[in-house]
C-alpha cells in the first residue's frame, strides 16, 4: 500500500504521506488519519527519546489497535510486535 499510495502522491514524504496511507487503508477521512498519526507519534516517536514520526511507528500503531480491538480480553500469543515490525519496515522510506 505504501508504493501505491507513494505513486500516486509521488511529491508527498513523510506525515502527509503517512496520512494519504492511512485515509487509504482505514477508508478514513483526513482528521482520523491525523488522530492516527498523532496516537502513534505519542506511543512511539516521544517516548523514551523524542524523534520523528516513521512509517513503521505508523504501521506498528494499527496493528496494535486492531489486535486490541478484535481481542479485547488480551488473550493470545504473546509477541513482540514491533521487533517484528521493525525488522521488516526500513526506519527511512
Amino acid at each position: 500500500m505504501y508504493a501505491e499510495v507513494k505513486a500516486v502522491h509521488s511529491d508527498l514524504a513523510g506525515e502527509p504521506l503517512y496520512e494519504q496511507i492511512v485515509i487509504r487503508y482505514m477508508s478514513a477521512n483526513a482528521q482520523l488519519a491525523k488522530e492516527v498519526l498523532n496516537h502513534a507519534e505519542e506511543s512511539f516517536a516521544r517516548w523514551p527519546n523524542v524523534r520523528d514520526l516513521e512509517f513503521r511507528d505508523v504501521v506498528l500503531y494499527l496493528i496494535v489497535t486492531e489486535s486490541l480491538r478484535f481481542n479485547a480480553e488480551g488473550i493470545g500469543s504473546r509477541l513482540d510486535l514491533q521487533e517484528i515490525v521493525y525488522s521488516v519496515i526500513p526506519a527511512t522510506l
